[in-house]
């Protein structure tokens, strides 16, 4: 299918001949993957993270200190992307918190409740159902909590910095 001798396959596949660029062109073609999938450590990057129903990790956040709940579902271990889900609780204890800043891409999409959310100069009626999508470097989260509890999954993401 990729147009190379079987004995030159035998011998890549050894490791006795190097491929050019143009045969591992037709290799990924034959095989419909991208080329730079023979350069990535496949067992290195396959995860997954299961969390039933109901469990997760409490981790305090900076929006922990205003009585929002942060429930940890699920993490990426590897590679250059941090994907972080939370399940947020506001109760009748929450305070309304519109001034947080950060970095990356933040995914809100709300399961429970009512709030009003500000995102930079723009206030937005959140109802179950209601998603949001930001890059949250503007001032934005929850000015008034309407209707308690408030539950909503946030999903961050970031590109991982190593040192």
């Amino acid at each position: 299918m990729a147009g190379i001798s079987h004995s030159m396959l035998s011998r890549i596949e050894k490791g006795t001949a190097t491929p050019s660029i143009e045969t591992l062109t037709r290799l990924a073609n034959a095989l419909g993957k991208p080329v730079s999938r023979f350069f990535v450590d496949q067992s290195e990057r396959h995860d997954c993270s299961f969390v039933p129903a109901g469990q997760g990790v409490t981790v305090d956040r900076e929006g922990s200190s205003y009585g929002h709940i942060y429930r940890l579902v699920g993490h990426v271990l590897s590679g250059n992307l941090s994907v972080e889900p939370y399940v947020v609780t506001l109760d009748e204890k929450s305070q309304p918190w519109s001034t947080h800043q950060t970095t990356g891409i933040q995914f809100l999409h709300v399961l429970e409740g009512k709030m009003k959310y500000r995102y930079a100069n723009r206030l937005y009626d959140l109802k179950p159902g209601d998603s949001l999508l930001f890059d949250p470097n503007a001032a934005h989260g929850p000015e008034d909590i309407e209707s308690v509890p408030v539950k909503f999954l946030a999903v961050f993401f970031n590109i991982r910095e190593y040192s």
